[in-house]
């Protein structure tokens, strides 16, 4: 498939085209490198399966072709795609671990939904990491992991000295990710944090408590 889709770049931009296939979050095409005759360029998987319409925009798009139409079909068939890459189904939820030494994650994640999202959410959570892993310049507290519809929540805040506020608020937060989706501008990247989810996220009752003790333990491990 990659090939087929690198031949029809090369054959409708008339260029030279270095393809690489990727699976990232958020920049789902990157031209990396581009000249008259030749075309470095990074996409996401789903351009492997995509319409000659949308071929036709991208090859637009690296042959930085003036006008808005290239973008517009680029943007709704990357919003669209991004919905569609649900793997929900495929995920083996005996092997997701909820219940930690000091917290119990589904319990949560139940409170959250239902104080926050009329208990409407219907995801998956469970712990990731080591607990006595300490990193040396950055954390992260949770992920979410979009095509499972699953909150990771990191081990290393299942200590008794954690407020449940704060798991709370990193809960809320990933959550949030599942209702308010990231949006994709014109170039293909997709800004996960949006304005609106940053208004959002405020809205949890704990919000500044959560925020100070997140400084508070980051000055802590990283002293």
């Amino acid at each position: 498939m990659a090939l087929a889709l690198k031949q029809m770049l090369s054959a409708l931009t008339k260029m030279q085209v270095d393809l690489i296939i990727n699976d990232n979050r958020s920049s789902m095409i990157s031209v990396l490198e581009r000249n008259r005759k030749y075309v470095r360029v990074s996409v996401h998987r789903m351009f492997l399966t995509s319409s000659n319409s949308v071929i036709i925009a991208l090859a637009d798009l690296l042959r930085n072709k003036r006008g808005r139409e290239h973008n517009r079909v680029l943007r709704n068939f990357i919003d669209q795609s991004s919905i569609e890459y649900d793997s929900k189904h495929t995920l083996d939820k005996t092997k997701l671990i909820s219940k930690g030494d000091f917290f119990d994650l589904e319990k949560l994640y139940e409170k959250v939904n239902r104080e926050y999202f009329n208990s409407e959410l219907n995801l998956s959570i469970t712990w990731f990491g080591k607990k006595n892993r300490i990193p040396r310049t950055q954390i992260t507290f949770g992920l979410y992991q979009d095509s499972f519809k699953l909150v990771k929540i990191n081990r290393l805040l299942d200590q008794k000295e954690t407020p449940s506020l704060f798991i709370e608020y990193i809960i809320y937060h990933e959550m949030l990710h599942e209702v308010y989706r990231p949006e994709t501008n014109i170039r293909g990247y997709r800004r996960i944090h949006t304005a609106t989810f940053r208004e959002k996220e405020k809205e949890f009752l704990h919000y500044h408590d959560a925020k100070t003790w997140e400084s508070s333990f980051k000055k802590v491990i990283f002293k």
